[in-house]
Order: structure tokens, then C-alpha cells, then sequence
């Protein structure tokens, strides 16, 4: 009879691989500061240009009324643009805590997600050790259960012998005659 050995016990890990995120409140403050060095900048330029504007015409002692309206015009157009910039910083403030919210909702998902599979994983691990351990104990049974057979047959392979009348192999005599069953089993020939 081939015995197996019992199986080798093995272990479950689980990892979550948790990227790095980038912090949107930098990335926000950089796009702001961005648009507000563009915003100066033009500003400067156009200060620069409309102090330029009017030396010249002082200077000369000329007011072009055109001119006046088109710096205005531009100058109401920077002030739009400002606006518009401003409206897109609130809407990507807007986005970064919907995000954040969102990151937040999922982070608690996937904890609650990991809990139950390694409670499901503890809960197997529990149930292959009940089974290794019945298993075992069934082998045992089984090899105690194997060796009374085979002891049982032997002895009814003697007793069969002793009935039919076959030589003893280890005396060489002839065991003839009647026998009391119940005397063979108490070790006594009638």
C-alpha cells in the first residue's frame, strides 16, 4: 500500500501596489502662478507701452483719441482674459477636491475590499488546516484499520488450516480430528 505524504503548507499574501500620487494643490499653485507671471508681465508691458504712448503724444503734444481707445480696448481685453484665467483656476480647484473626494471614497472601497478577502483568506487557511488535520487523522485510522486486517486475515488463514487439518509449517505435523471452536480460540484442543 503507497502512503502520500501530507501537503505542504503554503501562504497567501496579498499587496496593494499603491502608486504615488502627484499633490494637485502644487500642481494648481504652479498653474496660478504661471498665469499671474503672464498676467504681470502683460500688465507691465502694457503700462510700459501706454506711459510710452503718452510721452510720445505729451511730448508731442498730440492726443490721439484712437490710440486712448484701442489701449482701453486692450486693457478690457486683459481684464477678460484675468477673468477667464480666474474662472479656470476655480474650475481646476474645483476638480482637484472632487477628486480628493473621490480619491478618499475609494481608498475606504478598497480597504473595505482587502478586509473581507483576507477575513475569506483567514477563513480557508482555518478550513485547509481542519482538512490537513481530518486527513491526518484518517490516515492513522486507516493504518490502524490496515494492520488489524491484515491480522485478522492471518489469524482466519490459521484457523481455516487448523480446521481443514493442514500441516503446521513449523512443526511439520498433521493436525487431525475434531476441534472445538470454542476451545481454538481459548488455546484448548477437545
Amino acid at each position: 500500500m503507497q502512503t502520500h505524504g501530507s501537503p505542504k503548507d503554503f501562504k497567501v499574501n496579498v499587496k496593494v501596489n499603491k502608486t504615488p500620487q502627484e499633490d494637485l494643490s502644487k500642481i494648481l499653485a504652479g498653474i496660478r502662478a504661471d498665469y499671474e507671471a503672464i498676467i504681470e508681465k502683460n500688465r507691465r508691458s502694457l503700462d510700459s507701452w501706454f506711459q510710452q504712448q503718452i510721452g510720445n503724444e505729451s511730448s508731442e503734444g498730440q492726443h490721439n483719441q484712437e490710440e486712448l481707445q484701442n489701449s482701453q480696448k486692450e486693457i478690457c481685453e486683459l481684464n477678460r482674459t484675468l477673468q477667464t484665467l480666474e474662472i479656470d483656476f476655480q474650475t481646476e480647484l474645483n476638480k482637484k477636491f472632487a477628486l480628493e473626494n473621490n480619491m478618499g471614497e475609494t481608498k475606504a472601497r478598497y480597504a473595505f475590499q482587502l478586509q473581507n478577502i483576507q477575513n475569506l483568506i483567514k477563513k480557508c487557511e482555518e478550513e485547509l488546516s481542519k482538512f490537513r488535520h481530518d486527513i491526518k487523522c484518517q490516515n492513522n485510522q486507516y493504518k490502524v484499520l490496515f494492520g488489524i486486517k491484515t491480522r485478522l486475515e492471518r489469524e482466519i488463514s490459521t484457523y481455516r488450516q487448523l480446521l481443514d487439518g493442514d500441516v503446521d509449517g513449523k512443526t511439520g505435523t498433521s493436525f487431525r480430528g475434531k476441534y472445538n471452536l470454542d476451545s481454538i480460540f481459548v488455546g484448548k484442543v477437545s
